[in-house]
């Protein structure tokens, strides 16, 4: 119903259940200013991984919460690394994270591969999300540039290897990880 959504000025993705990769909140591509962060209160160690990848994988914030109603929950000190690198990229191309236009699950040329893309809003990067759903690297041509005169590339996070031939992104993707790849 439209007046609801009117009314809705904030909230946070919570989930449940530990459904597999890659997720992400179809919402915050709809409505692209109301970025709910994502938490889960409940999951153990093993399920914070995957809430990370989805944060990641999302471009959302991570809600941090360790002391559920006086039962420890912590998240690990590799998570904790992970979410400050997370927390210090997005804060360093938040606009373009936030932008107007995010595309969901843009078409990719391989298998198990998965991809959002944030075009900042003043055109200045196109930002790209990938996510091997595979249990095994995946190389090879991945995608056509939103932007193909944006040929300065460089990965934001994650590890994988990238170049362009002519037009091609040629890539090798590791399995089961987020990458981000920056285009200007």
């Amino acid at each position: 119903k439209k007046r609801p959504l009117e009314m809705i000025t904030t909230s946070w993705d919570e989930f449940w259940d530990t459904g597999c990769m890659p997720e992400m909140d179809v919402l915050r591509f709809l409505f692209p200013r109301h970025i709910a962060p994502v938490i889960s209160r409940w999951y153990r160690k093993e399920d914070k991984d995957e809430l990370v990848k989805r944060a990641e994988f999302g471009a959302q914030p991570i809600v941090i919460w360790q002391d559920i109603f006086g039962r420890w929950m912590p998240f690990s000190s590799e998570q904790k690394a992970e979410i400050k690198k997370w927390k210090g990229l997005y804060l360093s191309h938040r606009l373009t994270y936030q932008c107007l236009k995010p595309i969901p699950l843009y078409p990719v040329k391989q298998k198990d591969l998965y991809c959002n893309v944030f075009p900042a809003d003043d055109g200045s990067e196109d930002i790209y999300s990938f996510y091997n759903d595979s249990d095994a690297p995946i190389g090879g041509e991945i995608l056509d540039l939103l932007d193909p005169h944006k040929r300065d590339l460089s990965i934001l996070l994650g590890t994988a290897k990238i170049e362009l031939q002519g037009d091609k992104l040629i890539a090798t993707l590791p399995p089961k990880q987020v990458v981000h790849l920056c285009a200007k």
